[in-house]
C-alpha cells in the first residue's frame, strides 16, 4: 500500500535569485536555516521552493523571504506562508505546466507522474 504523501514528507529544497538575477541552488532547508541564522539572507531575497519525486519537479513562484516567513527569525523552521492556491511550475518528462495548484493537487500530480 502506498504511503500518503504530504508536503512535510517531501524533500523541500530552495532556490534564490542573486543580486544579478541568476538563480542559485537548489539548497536544502537546513543550509537555508543556517544562512538565515547567520544573517546572510536579506528580508527581500527572492526565493522559491522546489519539491521532487522521481523525475517530476514542482517549483513555486519566487517570493520575498519576508512574504514566505513573516517572522523572519522563524524562517525555515516552520512551513512557508505560500498564497493558496499557489502558482507552481511542474516539470515532468520534458514538459512544463504552469498554473495555480492547491497543495493537494501538487501532491496528486507528483504522485501520479511517478507511478
Amino acid at each position: 500500500m502506498q504511503e500518503a504523501l504530504s508536503f512535510e514528507a517531501l524533500e523541500q529544497k530552495w532556490q534564490y535569485k542573486d543580486r544579478k538575477g541568476n538563480v542559485q541552488g537548489p539548497f536544502p532547508t537546513k543550509n537555508m536555516r543556517q544562512w538565515c541564522e547567520n544573517g546572510l539572507l536579506k528580508d527581500d531575497l527572492q526565493l522559491r521552493s522546489r519539491l521532487c519525486i522521481g523525475r517530476t519537479t514542482a517549483f513555486s513562484e519566487f517570493s520575498p523571504l519576508c512574504n514566505l516567513f513573516p517572522e523572519v527569525r522563524d524562517a525555515f523552521t516552520i512551513p512557508p506562508s505560500f498564497p493558496n492556491p499557489k502558482v507552481w511550475n511542474i516539470e515532468s518528462k520534458g514538459n512544463v505546466l504552469q498554473r495555480k495548484f492547491s497543495e493537494k493537487e501538487i501532491l496528486n500530480l507528483l504522485y501520479l507522474e511517478n507511478e
